[in-house]
């Protein structure tokens, strides 16, 4: 069964719940610490339990569990409090709905919790279907700090569980957590006067009291307890299963409920509830319902990141000369240790054609044949707009040309290139026209989007007639990630691939970090931009690396750091796993190499053996 599932039952168990402490509340409590302490209290009956623990958590995590058990009981007391001083139609939208933002914050902050693309509309969708459910006209005092103290303690709560569920089996964090609510309940009514006053009233008989009375109360409580218990349960373990934020949004699920039951019931409990069937609130709180089921609709498509992505990286010859590395010796490296399979490779034209007609194969096809005999594959890159700095990689013999001939001596080169290694099959998966080739980075300025369009129409032409027809190599080309709308050459290739940086330096604002784009962002505003496009969508050059203003050579480790440490790549891993990307394609697998052969810091490069 699904985490979504059981915590819809687990919600509607608890409006059953919630029904009962209304009325308790209403008729035989008096004081909100009593109910505090009383289900805190009760708590202690998953002692029963204890014998079937396996296996108890360990002493480290006893602060979370602490908190676990502890917070949920003061959350409880402050929200029963604000409903004893305010109007239930003020406390319960309010908490209702602060409940899950907090614990989305709290989830992201402290457990890297991140919602998908769906999962976070179909978030928004429960949490307004929460305060429509939930809203209604009041006049009466607003106890707004303790709603806000109310949420934040469940919050806190429901967080510190999903930790503690993360690093340890479910039934021992279960049992020590109600174990430490039923503590403090019982600490409550031994040490708070008014509330032990109050449950000895209600559990001791008395001449004012009459038998029958006394009985239903306990009695009710009792199953309104153990409907919470039952609901209480199915959300933990909803919890340790899933995102701790969508289960507590679900709660939308369990006002819903609430609303039904009173529409329906009789005179007595609608009064009780507060609920009117007035035609407005009817036709208000269906579509609140209505969110509710797009809501759930949206959870149910899944999440993207359940794509199966292959990761793989671009290797650049000459960057890695630059750093004063071995190419060959860091290409082997980097299949053999790091065990890379999935390769994006430049065909720099002027290492290529140093002179007009006469090409250099043996350094590019020795890098083809070590990718080739360990088993992995290759986007080969042609063009004149290539990865790494400068961007432009005309020779320059070029510039002697006049501009038609430097458009034809292009056109050359790329078929040259394509028919050179025509041979070498699905091994070259796929052909990437020229890198970002529309975007204004590099020492030289775009060419002509009408020339551009006739490069990547000859490369289609040379790959059909390569291929016979039969199974064609894909044609790819490449953008800017952030800072386009990827709206080139959408009728002359087959696929897109994007670049994603996470820390930048900008020559106005300093150092700036992406940090506000989530994971789905790429994918999401491609379906955006294109919803009824086939293409494939990639990431063509994933940020591993240090952004800088001077070559890296130049600058000390600290300084590097200030943009990419070990923290920044751990974080960008994690960001690359959400993605739901078929690929992505890792920038500065040489400089992992430099620095771990150069600059005696190897953790870059171990760090990328944990992914590949």
């Amino acid at each position: 069964m699904s985490y979504i599932l059981l915590a819809i039952i687990g919600h509607l168990a608890n409006a059953v719940a919630f029904i009962i402490d209304k009325a308790l509340l209403t008729s035989a409590f008096k004081r909100s610490a009593t109910y505090a302490a009383m289900i805190g209290g009760l708590s202690l009956l998953v002692l029963f339990a204890a014998p079937w623990v396996e296996h108890w958590p360990s002493i480290e995590l006893a602060l979370p569990i602490l908190a676990y058990g502890g917070f949920f009981v003061f959350g409880l007391w402050a929200f029963f409090e604000a409903l004893k001083r305010s109007e239930a139609s003020q406390v319960v939208p309010v908490v209702g709905s602060l409940i899950p933002l907090f614990t989305l914050l709290g989830a992201w902050i402290l457990l890297g919790e991140r919602l998908t693309g769906h999962q976070f509309f179909g978030f928004i969708f429960l949490i307004a279907a929460t305060v429509i459910l939930t809203a209604r006209r009041s006049s009466g005092p607003i106890r707004l700090p303790l709603m806000i103290l109310s949420a934040m303690l469940f919050a806190v709560s429901f967080v510190a569980g999903k930790f503690a569920y993360m690093h340890a089996d479910f039934l021992g964090v279960f049992v020590s957590s109600r174990a430490v609510a039923g503590i403090l309940g019982l600490l409550i009514g031994l040490c708070y006067t008014p509330a032990r006053q109050e449950l000895m009233a209600i559990f001791i008989p008395s001449r004012s009291s009459t038998t029958l009375h006394r009985r239903f109360t306990i009695l009710l409580t009792l199953f309104g307890q153990l409907m919470g218990a039952f609901g209480f349960i199915l959300i933990n373990i909803a919890i340790a299963r899933g995102s701790v934020s969508i289960v507590n949004a679900l709660q939308a699920v369990q006002y819903a409920a609430i609303v039904l039951v009173a529409w329906f019931a009789t005179d007595r409990l609608r009064k009780l509830l507060n609920e009117d069937r007035k035609p407005r609130t009817i036709l208000t709180k269906s579509f609140a319902i209505v969110l509710i089921a797009v809501g759930l609709g949206l959870m149910a498509q899944g999440p993207s990141v359940d794509v199966k992505t292959e990761y793989g990286i671009t290797w650049s010859k000459p960057y890695a000369e630059s750093l004063g590395i071995d190419p060959y010796e860091g290409l082997q490296a980097t299949l053999d240790d790091l065990g890379v399979r999935h390769f994006r490779i430049p065909v720099y034209w002027s290492e290529i054609e140093p002179r007009a007609g006469e090409f250099e194969w043996d350094a590019l096809t020795h890098q083809l044949e070590m990718i080739r005999e360990r088993g992995g594959d290759i986007i080969l890159v042609i063009g004149a707009k290539q990865p790494r700095w400068p961007e432009w990689w005309a020779p320059k013999w070029l510039d002697a040309l006049s501009p038609a001939d430097q458009e034809a001596a292009q056109l050359r080169y790329v078929e040259t290139v394509m028919r050179h290694y025509a041979d070498y099959g699905i091994f070259i998966k796929a052909w990437q026209v020229e890198n970002e080739p529309r975007f204004s980075f590099g020492t030289h300025k775009p060419q002509s989007k009408e020339f551009l369009k006739r490069e990547m129409q000859r490369v289609r032409q040379i790959e059909l007639e390569l291929s016979t027809g039969k199974n064609p190599r894909p044609i790819y080309t490449t953008d800017s990630g952030e800072l386009s709308l990827w709206r080139h050459f959408r009728a002359e290739t087959d696929g897109l691939g994007v670049s994603v940086y996470r820390v930048v330096i900008h020559p106005r604002f300093g150092v700036w970090r992406y940090s506000f784009l989530p994971p789905w962002f790429y994918a999401k505003k491609f379906q955006l931009l294109f919803p009824f496009s086939k293409k494939k969508i990639f990431v063509s050059e994933f940020q591993m690396e240090p952004w800088a203003i001077k070559p890296l050579t130049e600058l000390p480790p600290e300084e590097q750091f200030k943009t990419f440490d070990i923290t920044q790549m751990r974080k960008n891993f994690w960001y690359a796993e959400r993605m739901g990307m078929p690929e992505i394609y890792f920038w500065g697998a040489e400089w992992w190499y430099w620095m771990k052969v150069k600059q005696q810091h190897p953790e870059f490069w171990e760090q990328g053996k944990a992914l590949f």
